[in-house]
């Protein structure tokens, strides 16, 4: 961890270090190259890689010579800098007991079971810090019309953390997990990309469901003023 203690989110999109001042983590030392190394996520795995820098990073005291996979706790050493790498997995917490639905909605779901063998789980990725976005997904028992699972947000779904939300729910998808119910309660707001990224959701569900469950005032303004809300059941 760097002596002062300034910590710094990875985007999707990845995170630079180096001596420019636009650096994702900039780093005023003549031993640091302008762009000398970035921290990338690809399948769900994060990966640091030397940029070509003329002195090298260092992961764990071992030369980074190619992309390289990040495990909690790992230390990376640019110039004089010491950059400790954390992914914060955290169980799921229960969800807030449910309101009954009028007659004419469907009936509420039943309360999330512990995520299963392979289930995403909780996932921030930080780079000594705490994420803009958290995911928490659990699967729930299967009803007549097929799997289903719960995820639960919170921070902010934008741009830069949509990669975050897909890596999360692919898996998911990719399992047969037709029917999503998604909790807003701790989301503070989405811009287009993030309205995106749960459309695209629903599409992928086909003749599943995806219901938006208990969004925040701005959430649920920003939702229905692009009138999303027709696409999904929202509560």
């Amino acid at each position: 961890m760097r002596p002062d203690g300034r910590e710094y989110s990875v985007p999707a999109a990845g995170l630079l270090i180096g001596r420019r001042a636009d650096a994702g983590v900039p780093l005023d030392d003549p031993e640091v190259s302008r762009r000398h190394a970035e921290v990338r996520c690809r399948g769900g795995q994060y990966l640091v890689a030397d940029l070509g820098s003329s002195n090298g990073t260092l992961l764990n005291g071992q030369p980074v010579n190619a992309e390289t996979p990040l495990a909690d706790g790992d230390v990376l050493q640019v110039g004089g800098a010491r950059l400790t790498f954390r992914l914060r997995r955290r169980p799921v917490a229960p969800p807030p007991p449910a309101v009954p639905a009028p007659p004419a909605r469907p009936a509420p779901v039943a309360p999330p079971r512990a995520a299963a063998a392979g289930a995403p789980g909780m996932a921030e990725a930080t780079l000594q810090g705490r994420a803009r976005l958290t995911v928490e997904c659990a699967d729930l028992p299967a009803g007549p019309g097929g799997p289903a699972a719960v995820l639960r947000l919170g921070g902010v779904l934008d741009v830069e953390t949509v990669g975050l939300f897909k890596e999360q729910t692919e898996p998911l998808l990719r399992r047969g997990v037709m029917h999503f119910t998604v909790e807003l309660s701790g989301l503070d707001y989405l811009d287009s990309s993030g309205l995106a990224a749960l459309v695209a959701l629903r599409r992928q569900v086909g003749g599943g469901t995806v219901s938006l469950q208990q969004p925040r005032p701005a959430v649920r303004g920003i939702i229905e003023l692009t009138r999303l809300d027709r696409l999904f059941t929202m509560q």
